[in-house]
């Protein structure tokens, strides 16, 4: 979905006003986010150690070592992430009635802050963030830190593999290696000359 055609429903079906660079602020930085862990998961699935996109991530914080997803991916699939997350945000909203900067202040509220004195972790950027990758089922959300708001989480699925052109597969070289020994094991029928068992003695017996 296009951030204009975000907006139309937005404005179609919230009658208070809108802050839309809050919405444009938190998503850009949650985009991040989620965008660090698609990667942390193609990493682990696609990238071998030899090659020069692998990155150690155990005992790292992916947040923290991913690049910026406005550089490694490319153009399209980098619109497309955010299109998708500013999809997300709207089916959110549409599940729990309310623009996403009401949701963020009511959760907050009940978690005993306030939108204008709040921990540096509940920020909007945050808030955000878990409530994606609570919609995403990822196991974490922000009740696992925060008083429960009660809000719905229309599940969605993403995946490194719906940005293709960014997240490509890579050949690992010890796989190759393997493909060759097999086809070389199964070239030529040269056993048949040998006294190898096959199995069926038991039926001269």
């Amino acid at each position: 979905m296009k951030f204009s055609e975000l907006l139309k429903i937005v404005n179609e079906n919230f009658i208070e006003e809108i802050d839309l660079d809050f919405t444009t602020d938190a998503v850009d930085k949650a985009a991040q986010y989620i965008f660090a862990s698609l990667w942390a998961d193609w990493i682990e699935q696609e990238v071998p150690e030899s090659d020069p996109n692998y990155v150690k991530l155990g005992g790292n914080d992916i947040l923290e070592i991913a690049p910026p997803y406005t550089t490694f991916m490319k153009r399209g699939d980098a619109e497309r992430l955010e299109n998708k997350i500013y999809g997300m945000i709207e089916s959110f909203e549409s599940a729990n009635g309310k623009d996403l900067k009401h949701l963020y202040s009511n959760a907050l509220i009940v978690d005993g802050q306030s939108i204008d004195d709040h921990y540096e972790e509940s920020s909007p950027e945050n808030f955000v963030f878990l409530t994606l990758m609570k919609m995403i089922g990822s196991g974490i959300g922000w009740t696992d830190n925060h008083e429960d708001p009660g809000y719905k989480h229309p599940y969605t699925e993403i995946s490194y593999l719906e940005f293709p052109d960014s997240f490509q597969e890579i050949e690992n070289p010890e796989d190759e290696e393997d493909e060759e020994l097999e086809d070389w094991e199964l070239e030529g029928e040269d056993w048949k000359d040998g006294n190898y068992s096959t199995g069926d003695e038991w039926k001269n017996q």
